[in-house]
């Protein structure tokens, strides 16, 4: 089955970066791969909370 994941990196004029992740599909390799990007990313805004946060991620099990 097809899967997809997203990770979209925004920063607004302030210059505060926001990462979110959106993923649809049941591939656990693709899943896994984004969920550890995201893990790390995390690691940053523990650095710099007042500069980059990381959103929860919101995974979708099928397509609609």
């Amino acid at each position: 089955m097809k899967t997809i994941v997203n990770i979209t990196i925004v920063e607004d004029e302030l210059g505060f970066t926001r990462v979110r992740m959106d993923a649809i599909g049941e591939s656990e390799t693709a899943l896994a791969l984004g969920l550890q990007v995201i893990g790390h990313l995390s690691l940053l805004e523990d650095q710099a909370p007042d500069l980059f946060r990381v959103e929860m991620p919101t995974i979708s099990q099928g397509f609609q």
